[in-house]
């Protein structure tokens, strides 16, 4: 009763997590279900769940993008408010997909030089970690 949204991950047809739905769905609660294997037993309250109309959970990304839909610039800011926007701007452009340094330097208009040294940042702080040509944020 305390959450906005149930995500449930694996389920029996006849579980006390099909209990709990039932209580969320009472209560007007977005139900989300992960939906798995249709041969395993533990799956078939998942996917009768994702049959009936339940939201199905594909990944963390997509799942914050319609729960939390600005999760993303929520986290931008907070970055930004740590770093400078500079480094934001570089962190939103990798969760869009430019993850490679030539192809951030290109949408950003710096030197390799300076997305490097910020690059560098992120890594100290645990950020992002770069692997050859290729970022990777961490957190």
């Amino acid at each position: 009763g305390l959450a906005d949204v149930l995500l449930v991950v694996e389920a029996s047809r006849y579980s006390g997590t099909m209990a709990t739905v039932n209580y969320a769905l009472n209560q007007g609660r977005d139900v989300y279900a992960v939906p798995g294997d249709i041969d395993r037993a533990s799956s078939a309250g998942t996917n009768k769940l994702i049959m009936d109309g339940a939201k199905m959970f594909v990944g963390a990304r997509e799942f914050l993008d319609e729960v939390v839909p600005d999760w993303r610039s929520r986290k931008a800011t907070k970055v930004s408010e740590q770093f400078g926007e500079d480094v934001s701007k570089i962190i939103v452009n990798i969760q869009d997909g430019n993850n490679t340094i030539d192809s951030l330097a290109r949408v950003l208009k710096c030197s390799t030089a300076e997305l490097v040294a910020k690059l560098g940042l992120l890594e100290i702080e645990g950020l992002a970690v770069v692997e050859g040509e290729r970022i990777r944020l961490l957190k």
